[in-house]
């Protein structure tokens, strides 16, 4: 049983839930029963899991502790007063766990014949992005691809907001954006940026064929330099009073338009 804030496992948490600790320790701390569950059902690392004591009595403690056994997880029990000033949400889940990042292969990942890619310019907001990527899983996106200026992805309100979803979509940031966009459009991929005052709207374009979407951040929108570089801009069309919709409802209206044309609804 931990029973001091000081214990190196807690120590290392709390230091992996600032992204200085992400980044030199090159790991990441989840936190919750599902997402745990997430975790174990895909093949990220999960180095090891600390869980309080009033854990035992969640209705996932035995499928998550026999799954640690069996993938030899270690797991550390806890104080419940201690692990819950840890938890950065108003109540605490009870289960932390420290996962190792998966490197995915980025020419494998856009290699399909029919490929689809979400391309996120400078989003801020760590809700929006964690939604995103639980709509880029949902669609089947080949992969996500993050400039510099948007949040980390292993920051604890993306990966919460996920709901699991970064365990199932292949992601990568980009040093140099503009040069990813031209390599991916030497590979055959139609490059698509969203503005709201587009001529063009979405439901015009043809998303059958390899297509990269570019969505921006609701204040600064798509650099004009990346929307420079693609082969078309268009428009999710507004009906009503609204002035715009948020990243993660545009990119959702847009991934399932070309998620209808390619007829996946029927498949």
């Amino acid at each position: 049983m931990i029973s001091s804030s000081e214990n190196p496992a807690l120590k290392k948490i709390r230091f992996l839930l600032t992204k200085k600790g992400r980044v030199r320790e090159n790991m990441f701390v989840i936190e919750g029963p599902h997402i745990v569950l997430a975790a174990l059902e895909s093949d990220f690392k999960i180095e090891y899991s600390v869980l309080s004591s009033k854990f035992t009595g969640n209705r996932h403690f035995n499928d998550i502790t026999a799954c640690f056994k069996s993938k030899n997880i270690k797991y550390y029990e806890a104080d419940e007063k201690i692990l819950s000033k840890i938890s950065e949400t108003e109540n605490s889940q009870g289960i932390f766990a420290v996962v190792k990042p998966k490197e995915y292969d980025f020419l494998k990942s856009i290699s399909s014949v029919n490929g689809l890619i979400l391309i996120c310019d400078n989003i801020k907001d760590p809700g929006n992005l964690g939604t995103i990527l639980r709509i880029c899983d949902a669609a089947k996106v080949n992969a996500v691809i993050l400039s510099k200026g948007t949040v980390d992805i292993y920051n604890q309100k993306v990966v919460r907001s996920s709901m699991g979803s970064i365990f199932n979509t292949a992601f990568f940031y980009a040093d140099d954006l503009i040069e990813l966009i031209n390599n991916i459009k030497k590979s055959g991929f139609q490059i698509i940026s969203t503005a709201s005052l587009a001529k063009t709207n979405i439901y015009q374009l043809d998303l059958k064929k390899k297509t990269a979407v570019i969505i921006g951040s609701e204040e600064s929108g798509i650099q004009d330099e990346i929307i420079g570089l693609s082969d078309v801009v268009a428009s999710i069309p507004i009906i009503g009073k609204a002035e715009s919709l948020n990243a993660a409802v545009s990119s959702a209206v847009i991934l399932y338009e070309a998620v209808r044309q390619r007829n996946f609804c029927n498949a």
